[in-house]
């Protein structure tokens, strides 16, 4: 599995050639943390490659300061023909409630541009996955 990128909140890798897991670490991000990851995001989607996301949120605190929320709708807003164009979809393996709330407040606020899935169990996500020929 290829790391493209990591800091003290994220992890972002490459299990599979069509597949980008983007995995949440158990630090709550500060807005510098944030700035870093849309940094390199803005670099990933301009490589124009095409992938689907598994968003892993398991070890993901239970609350986003609202500056680092914002950032990540404004990120979305500014981005969202390109995450048209790059990522086919999505899936958010949230298996905290609260956490699952939040992603469908921002998704509420910014709609995420593509097809996406909000799931609680990680065999959610594995059939997810087989149903666009990714093996977990």
């Amino acid at each position: 599995m290829d790391i493209l990128f990591k800091n003290a909140f994220i992890e972002v890798s490459r299990p599979q050639k069509n597949l980008v897991q983007v995995r949440y670490l158990e630090k709550s991000p500060t807005d510098a943390d944030m700035d870093e990851y849309l940094v390199f995001m803005d670099k990933f989607y301009a490589s124009g490659e095409t992938f689907y996301m598994f968003s892993d949120m398991r070890l993901a605190p239970a609350y986003f300061s609202s500056s680092v929320r914002i950032k990540a709708g404004s990120w979305l807003k500014n981005n969202r023909e390109l995450v048209r164009q790059r990522n086919k979809g999505a899936i958010f393996l949230f298996p905290n409630l609260v956490n699952q709330l939040m992603a469908k407040a921002v998704f509420a606020v910014q709609p995420y541009p593509v097809e996406y899935n909000i799931v609680r169990t990680e065999q959610e996500v594995n059939k997810w996955l087989a149903a666009r020929g990714i093996k977990s």
